[in-house]
């Protein structure tokens, strides 16, 4: 029966045995690995049998046979099927010393057999337990092993068996060493014939099925293998059927067929070339009963005869084998996608797969014509791998690192290379592999996966903006309602000529410009929405002079050259203003050191392809007319570096800045449809100049914010509700400059409470969007449930669009965006008395 543990194969794996074959689900037309066993065992006894019997034709000596083939069947067997064949195997050459062997029976009956079972069984079992069933050992220290294993088994039974014998006194002292030289060329003739034709042809077939399929042979084969047996026969008839050809030692004519045969077939062909040339040999001893000085001259050509047709046949199969792989892995590495090629320690390239000859440009199949590894590189990678990549790949055998392959028309692939050392058996270095993988793809992905996470840190950062800005929203504009509120009262109580009208102005102006940064806040967070119109560029830029020059540095100088008459521009006033406000701050920051003038330029430039190629645009654009606004500085201008990064969020080259005004600038910019230019280096200053497409029409003329408020009056209650007392108490007094009787109250639920006590009394409400207690929306829809006819207008750092969606409604009389003056307001209220339903009816 099969043991439990299987034993090892060469490569270490287990053994094929009836688990594993059952585990692969054999087809049922296979053998069951145990009946295999079995039948190896019958046909093992059946052999030995027959074998034993045959030997008694070629004795010696008394018991001693020239050829014994029973001892490679026990080595075979054992082989095969391990250690626990030996219960069999002793019972068999029992079986043949007491039964099969003529006279008495003696103690020398019982030892021999139990000796030759020890040794040989053994012998074999080892061979088993290192290689397995079918070895094949591919390196010179397991093959040594092996053979050794083999021929010590034979030795040391050949010793054995005479010492037996000579114990028994069937021989003399003087006859020990013949006797055991006559044991031992029998018993090595029977191995070298029966081992390696049941391990060649039976084991495979046994124990790797899968391995050893039918071969199909063609007519001309079938026709050579026919002459190859016609050639052994005839080499055994020249060599003994002439007795002329006796003494002029003719057997080595065997040579002839034998080389023939090992050639064309391998180590299966040398098994059973040797096996017929052995036996034709001693059953022609045994006819013409020739002196034992030839037959041990003739057996000991014999066995010189097998193992150099054992070993040539063993060295044609290994490279036919070693071809086969050769084969294997060219047709891989021509099929690779990878970019191989060999060179030798000189860097001259031996071979090249397909896929780098179609890189190259080169016909399949031409060869490298004296083509350097390093010619196959760009200039940066062939100093890589000469400086390092060779170097390190010589001392430690092997070296891989990111480089690039040239293309034939001057372009590079980046690939990720391997250099490998190839050495020989003494060690030294003789060849250099390199391996290349086209890496573009993955660089790909990578420059993507590092666009999507900078700009998803963008948008968490542009979050986190949108945030702070919602969050600072509602108590800045609160404070500039104040600002703004007061200063246009004030103005317009104060006589034209009083002293105070122009601080009042500036006061008007400074808050007018916070309120738009404000609402520009907004925009950036969402909750705004800007609409542009035609306007006019320098006019835009007029309107801003006086805060550009407060704003930068003090050492500093702001000169303006502003063209008139300029074509209209598509636009947001607030946005352009911002466009130029960022410019010029930045243009201070980099001067702060120097100082220096800054010269701000608007006018229209006429652009050609060529002008715009270089330019920041959202899409390719159109050459024609461009309206420009140019700022230049003198300060310490920027490296290729910085200039690259200019536009980024955040990026910023300023110890206390926030790295948002010129990524600003830029989305302005592509917003309005247009680009912007920077020339800088370092030394030499920096100069923005931004683009702007023309717009059909003429610029619409901009508002006097700061016009006198109408004549207009109103009349009533009105109602007004903001947590901030400052708030309520500059809303009041507007209301009371337009006519009406304020009521203030501090948050929504207060508010309810008097609107409830007389719910027709109030002419409006002025209602907060964000209060404690009770907020803008729940009061409001609470007013409207008492009283839907009375108009709520809405005071908010948000318009009317962008308002959180609850409020975009049109129940609303209207929106009021803080921080508002007295005029806006006072139009606010007039469209909301114009429209009041309870009038209009």
């Amino acid at each position: 029966m099969p043991s439990s543990t299987p034993s090892p194969t060469p490569s270490g794996g287990p053994a094929p045995g009836p688990s594993s074959a059952s585990r692969v689900g054999a087809p049922r037309s296979a053998w069951r690995p145990d009946r295999k066993i079995a039948l190896l065992y019958v046909a093992y006894v059946l052999a030995h049998v027959g074998f034993h019997l045959c030997a008694r034709f070629f004795e010696v000596d008394t018991g001693v046979s020239v050829w014994y083939p029973p001892v490679g069947l026990a080595l075979a067997l054992a082989t095969m099927t391990g250690w626990r064949c030996a219960p069999l195997v002793l019972a068999v050459n029992l079986y043949s010393a007491l039964v099969q062997t003529p006279g008495p029976i003696t103690w020398t009956d019982w030892v021999l057999p139990g000796l030759f079972t020890l040794i040989y069984v053994g012998a074999g079992g080892a061979v088993h337990r290192w290689f397995g069933p079918v070895p094949q050992p591919t390196r010179p220290a397991p093959a040594a092993a092996l053979i050794g294993t083999y021929l010590a088994a034979v030795a040391v039974a050949a010793v054995a068996g005479a010492a037996v014998v000579l114990a028994a006194g069937y021989t003399p002292v003087e006859r020990f060493a013949v006797l055991t030289f006559h044991w031992w060329m029998g018993d090595l003739t029977g191995m070298l014939t029966v081992v390696p034709l049941c391990l060649v042809h039976v084991a495979p077939r046994l124990f790797q099925p899968a391995a050893s399929s039918p071969r199909r042979w063609t007519r001309r084969q079938i026709w050579e293998i026919v002459a190859q047996a016609c050639s052994l026969v005839g080499a055994l008839v020249v060599v003994h059927g002439f007795g002329y050809l006796h003494p002029h030692q003719a057997y080595y004519l065997s040579f002839v067929p034998l080389v023939w045969i090992c050639l064309r077939h391998g180590l299966p062909g040398a098994t059973i070339a040797v096996f017929a040339l052995t036996m034709g040999s001693l059953l022609s001893l045994s006819f013409t009963r020739a002196p034992a000085v030839l037959v041990t001259d003739l057996v000991l050509f014999e066995i010189a005869l097998a193992v150099i047709g054992l070993g040539l046949g063993a060295t044609v199969t290994r490279r036919a084998r070693a071809e086969t792989d050769r084969s294997r892995l060219l047709a891989i590495l021509e099929a690779s996608p990878d970019f191989v090629c060999t060179a030798a320690l000189d860097g001259r390239v031996l071979y090249q797969n397909l896929a780098l000859q179609r890189l190259r440009g080169d016909a399949p199949g031409q060869p490298p014509a004296d083509r350097q590894l390093v010619d196959l590189h760009c200039p940066w990678a062939a100093e890589r791998i000469t400086r390092e990549g060779i170097p390190i790949a010589l001392a430690e055998g092997a070296w891989h690192g990111e480089t690039a392959l040239r293309l034939r028309d001057g372009g590079e692939i980046p690939v990720l290379e391997l250099i490998l050392v190839h050495r020989d058996d003494a060690g030294r270095a003789v060849m250099l592999s390199s391996v290349a993988r086209d890496i573009s793809s993955q660089k790909q992905a990578e420059r993507a996966r590092l666009e999507s996470e900078r700009s998803l840190l963008q948008a968490q950062k542009l979050d986190s903006l949108r945030v702070l800005a919602g969050g600072i929203a509602h108590d800045f504009n609160n404070l500039l309602t104040v600002v703004l509120g007061h200063a246009t009262m004030t103005r317009l109580e104060l006589a034209a000529d009083s002293p105070a009208e122009k601080a009042v102005h500036q006061i008007e102006l400074a808050a007018l410009r916070a309120a738009d940064l404000c609402r520009q806040m907004l925009a950036y967070s969402g909750r705004n929405q800007l609409a542009t119109e035609p306007l006019d560029l320098t006019t835009i830029v007029e309107e801003t002079g006086d805060l550009l020059r407060v704003s930068i540095s003090k050492k500093c100088r702001l000169q303006l050259e502003l063209s008139r008459a300029l074509p209209p521009v598509q636009g947001d006033a607030t946005q352009l203003s911002q466009i130029a406000m960022n410019l010029v701050i930045n243009a201070s920051d980099a001067s702060e050191e120097r100082g220096g003038l800054i010269l701000l330029r608007t006018g229209l430039c006429d652009a050609d392809a060529t002008y715009l190629a270089d330019a920041c645009f959202v899409q390719s654009p159109a050459p024609g007319p461009y309206v420009y606004l140019e700022v230049t500085d003198h300060g310490c201008g920027m490296s290729p570096e910085v200039r690259r990064r200019i536009f980024e969020p955040f990026f910023t080259t300023k110890f206390t800045g926030h790295g948002l005004g010129l990524s600003a600038v830029l989305g302005i910019v592509r917003a309005h449809g247009g680009g912007i230019k920077v020339d800088s280096a370092p030394g030499r200053g920096t100069t923005f100049r931004v683009l702007l497409p023309i717009a059909a029409g003429a610029a619409r003329p901009r508002p006097d914010k700061l016009a006198a408020t109408t004549a207009w009056r109103g009349s009533g209650r009105a109602l007004v509700v903001d947590d901030e007392e400052s708030v309520r108490e500059i809303a009041c007094r507007m209301l009371r400059h337009f006519g009406f009787e304020p009521i203030a109250a501090a948050d929504g639920r207060e508010a309810l409470e008097l609107f409830r006590a007389a719910p027709g009394a109030f002419a409006l409400v002025l209602l907060d969007l964000s209060m404690p207690v009770m907020d803008g929306r729940e009061t409001f829809e609470e007013i409207f449930r008492l009283d839907p006819t009375t108009p709520v207008l809405l005071m908010s750092g948000y318009n009317k669009t962008g308002a959180p969606d609850s409020f975009d409604d049109p129940r609303l009389s209207g929106v009021v965006q803080k921080p508002f003056e007295t005029a806006t307001l006072g139009r606010a209220l007039r469209d909301a008395w114009d429209n009041d339903l309870r009038r209009v009816a």
